[in-house]
């Protein structure tokens, strides 16, 4: 139960509007003033208004209990309405889980589709060998049993996001090859060109068509490319991908066919 009092207290000053308290009284809620701020800042003439509305939004209405909570929930969407995003009736996973989103720290991939950045070439085609080769090297490795090589191929040029970052068609990358030595202490480098996505026994499973770049040394963390070498596309899976990578000049602007690659964020 909640009460709310008004009390008006007169200025002794000529000319200057009373002031206005309000008082709240709750048997079954915690207090805090969360929010009131934002209001004040969009509503300054009324910020006693603000306060208290702030209050009664904030702070009542998260104290009421979780499954009186999911009972309100259930009953708006039962209406035909969306499920609250907002206010105390939203819950972390309505923030956190969203479509073709993912949070950073927890190594998931995921995609969104839209009108021009996917495509479904066929598995057979020419140009999609590598990733035929690959997915053979796959299923073997997964000891999978009778796999069935999908019609189509989900090809994907933008809105991928990995592990709370978002990734498209030109992203650079360090990666390892699944047949790659297990002294190999480096990783790979180089930039994205698709996003692959095949049907393996029931569940997606995402591969990287990478443009590789020559590496000339390591310098600490920093991999000194030169693009005038000749690239090769790789093929590797999502498992295989630890970091993204940007790319940015050369300290020495006479070499402008040198570049550097900088690890920016792990992918696990």
């Amino acid at each position: 139960m909640m009460t709310v009092s008004k009390t008006l207290t007169s200025s002794p000053t000529p000319g200057v509007k009373p002031v206005v308290t309000f008082k709240v009284k709750c048997c079954n809620a915690t207090h805090r003033f969360v929010g009131w701020i934002t209001n004040f800042i969009h509503n300054r003439k009324d910020p006693d208004v603000n306060m208290i509305r702030s209050y009664l939004t904030s702070t009542v209405g998260r104290s009421v209990h979780p499954d009186r909570i999911a009972t309100i929930r259930e009953r708006a969407v039962a209406r035909g309405t969306k499920k609250p995003t907002k206010g105390f009736l939203s819950l972390s996973s309505d923030i956190l889980n969203q479509e073709g989103k993912t949070t950073q720290g927890s190594g998931q991939i995921a995609f969104k589709l839209y009108s021009r950045n996917h495509r479904k070439p066929k598995y057979k085609k020419k140009d999609l060998r590598h990733i035929r080769t690959k997915v053979d090297s796959f299923v073997t490795q997964m000891d999978i049993d009778d796999f069935v090589a999908p019609k189509r191929v989900l090809c994907l040029t933008s809105g991928v996001s990995f592990n709370g970052k978002p990734w498209k068609a030109g992203t650079g990358c360090l990666f390892y090859q699944d047949d790659d030595a297990r002294g190999q202490r480096k990783p790979r480098v180089g930039k994205v060109i698709r996003y692959l996505v095949v049907k393996i026994d029931e569940e997606d499973e995402c591969f990287f068509e990478i443009e590789e770049h020559k590496v000339l040394r390591w310098h600490r963390t920093i991999a000194i490319l030169d693009l005038s070498k000749r690239s090769r596309i790789r093929v590797t899976h999502s498992s295989h991908v630890v970091a993204m990578a940007a790319y940015a000049p050369y300290w020495q602007p006479q070499f402008t066919q040198y570049k550097c690659a900088c690890r920016v964020i792990d992918t696990y």
